[in-house]
């Protein structure tokens, strides 16, 4: 398989008719076979194309203030073929939709008469048959059709009356990225399936996310604008939660009606690639969907853990950190190579760029640069002996780094391998910042395989596990932040408390500004460990520690309410800006 891709895009951030932040973006990837090289390659053609279609969508922006829109456009020429495409996203309070520049102005209208209404009550989302109005059916058949066949999932049977189009075909979100097997568009369409409205029911309106379990096959949708319909009377609904797996929701199917109508809104992300996916449905009925016998929300949860990157956000709305501006004004700089192993694909990418932030406005472009080239043997090798595992999803990363914040310059090398080890019903993620003691990972694999029960009993945290807790024990136990020579801005990091505000900010890549948060978090120690205690080696589905003792392995509650010692530091691990595992009681 031999494929040249290049790309030019342009994509920026308006509030309060204000442009906020602007980032330019180029390159090329160049793939035979398994290897792709990639650099920030400047497509002179595609940059002046890019450049022409933003300024006709600038202007659809400036008529739409003051909301918060974030405004693409991409130009890309893959093997000859050229495209272009213009969307923008805009947000109103809490939600945000997904459109072109030709719906923009009805879009927005709908949005802002949506969002005039307040939520009143609260609903259980179950007990309740839902009619799916405004083409939103659409994202409960991207997430439990298309993302099912991105999966290569079974097929399920649906009603002989329901025709669901998701046609896949191979897409990157960057020149960085390794393409995958994604969704172009979703058309879905019915045949006369005439159903007679309930009295009483839910009608959704807009979706702010979904998620795809690929181990359980359940789709979680989170439902931003919805109304309880009671005969006359119309209130509007809270946000919530509507969980059910596929099947379900195939049998809960009972008619739908008139043409496929276009959702605005459907970003979809996995594997941390944001594709826009045009969808479309007719108006769907659904029935109520019950809780199995006995089961409440939480136990529904802990079914597995949700595949956070098979799914799609609402990308103006979704929580994010706190974001470090500078009233002085920054340039940033850097140079960087980086060798990157995902599933049996090898990426080599080499791209320089630079971040100017005024104090007003966030400016990224890429910038002429060089750098060496980083030896790929390590990462292979790596590669090659955990895919023995198995693994749902495998990233092995080498790296380099140069980088310059007005006047200081420091270079930095960094390795990471990301994986997912899955058994049956359960999931870890594993972070490692070396290629050392892989010994770990594989006597985790083993332990999932060979899980017997469910325990309650008092464990020992391994270092591993402990490093992933600690971002979110802050508040919990004494946390403090080690010494390192330099942050995103090329600042000291000094030995503090972790507790907020932090000095300090990280910047994982020059194209976003820098957040500020701690780095190389340390609990203080404290207590005994008991080495005779069983060893709590991973955590599994977000809400278990996978437990080993000799050679038994189980499971066991996570619970974080009593912990009664820490070891001193033993291994850094790659968590928010850095963090120390160390042995923990629970």
């Amino acid at each position: 398989m031999t494929n040249d891709y290049a790309v030019a895009s342009r994509d920026e951030l308006w509030s309060a008719g204000a442009r906020i932040e602007s980032r330019l973006t180029y390159g090329r990837a160049l793939r035979n076979g398994d290897d792709i090289v990639a650099s920030d390659a400047r497509d002179d053609e595609l940059v002046a194309r890019c450049e022409a279609r933003f300024a006709e969508l600038r202007a659809v922006i400036e008529a739409l203030a003051p909301l918060r829109q974030r405004g693409v456009v991409e130009v890309t020429r893959e093997d000859g073929e050229l495209r272009e495409s213009s969307t923008l996203t805009i947000a109103f309070g809490a939600a945000s939709i997904v459109t072109t520049p030709e719906h923009a102005r009805e879009d927005a209208a709908m949005l802002r008469a949506l969002m005039s209404t307040a939520p009143v009550v609260s609903v259980d989302p179950h007990a309740y048959p839902i009619l799916w109005r405004g083409g939103s059916a659409a994202v409960l058949f991207h997430e439990a059709v298309g993302h099912a066949a991105e999966h290569a999932h079974a097929a399920i049977e649906w009603p002989s009356w329901l025709h669901v189009s998701a046609p896949l075909a191979l897409r990157r979100a960057s020149f960085r990225d390794v393409p995958l097997p994604r969704m172009t568009s979703l058309i879905a369409s019915a045949d006369a399936a005439p159903f007679a409205l309930p009295e009483t029911r839910l009608e959704v309106h807009l979706v702010e996310g979904g998620l795809y379990e690929p181990l359980t096959e359940e789709v979680t949708l989170r439902i931003a604008v919805a109304d309880l319909v009671d005969g006359d009377e119309v209130r509007r609904v809270k946000p919530f939660e509507l969980r059910a797996s596929r099947r379900e929701i195939a049998h809960s199917l009972l008619g739908a009606t008139g043409e496929p109508l276009r959702y605005p809104g459907v970003i979809c992300s996995r594997e941390g690639q944001e594709l826009v996916v045009g969808s479309y449905s007719p108006l769907v009925l659904t029935a109520s969907i019950l809780l199995p016998p006995g089961e409440g929300a939480a136990e529904r949860r802990m079914r597995g853990a949700a595949d956070r990157e098979a799914g799609f956000t609402a990308p103006l709305t979704r929580p994010s950190a706190t974001l470090s501006r500078t009233e002085r004004g920054e340039t940033y700089r850097k140079r960087g190579s980086v060798v990157r192993r995902e599933g049996s694909v090898l990426l080599r990418v080499k791209e320089s760029g630079e971040a100017i932030d005024d104090g007003a406005t966030f400016i990224t472009r890429p910038i002429n640069g060089d750098i060496d080239d980083v030896d790929a043997q390590a990462v292979i090798d790596v590669a090659e002996r955990l895919t023995k595992l198995n693994p749902e999803r495998l990233i092995v990363t080498d790296g380099i780094a140069h980088h310059e914040c007005d006047g200081r310059t420091w270079s930095e090398s960094s390795r990471r391998i990301h994986l997912a080890l899955t058994h049956q019903r359960m999931r870890t993620l594993i972070d490692h910042a070396d290629f050392e003691q892989l010994e770990d990972i594989e006597q985790i694999a083993r332990a999932l395989k060979n899980v017997k029960d469910e325990r309650n009993v008092r464990v020992r945290l391994a270092p591993a596990v402990t490093a992933a807790l600690l971002p979110s024990l802050i508040d919990k136990i004494e946390i403090e932040q080690l010494a390192a020579p330099h942050d995103g801005r090329g600042n000291a990091i000094e030995k503090r408390d972790a507790k907020p505000p932090p000095p300090n900010v990280f910047r994982p890549t020059y194209r976003q500004r820098p957040i500020a948060m701690p780095f190389n978090l340390a609990a203080k120690p404290f207590g005994v460990i008991d080495e005779t205690a069983p060893l709590a080696i991973a955590i599994v589905n977000g809400a278990q520690l996978l437990c080993i003792n000799d050679d038994d392995a189980f499971l066991t509650p996570l619970k974080l309410s009593r912990i009664t010692a820490v070891s001193d530091p033993v291994r850094w691990y790659p968590y928010a800006a850095g963090s120390f595992g160390a042995w923990m009681m629970l």
